[in-house]
């Protein structure tokens, strides 16, 4: 019994994985990709004032 408790344990502590620094990274690129690009195209004002 004490060990299906320490497996179940074990699988609820999901470490941070390289799937999800893929998505943080990918979500950064976009946020960086819209707001020097796309924000003065598609908005018509320029997020650095430039």
């Amino acid at each position: 019994r004490p060990e299906e408790i320490a497996r179940a344990a074990a699988m609820t502590n999901v470490a941070f994985g390289r799937r999800d620094v893929i998505a943080i990274v990918a979500g950064l690129a976009l946020y960086v990709v819209f707001a020097l690009w796309l924000h003065p195209l598609l908005i018509g004002v320029s997020v650095t004032g430039r």
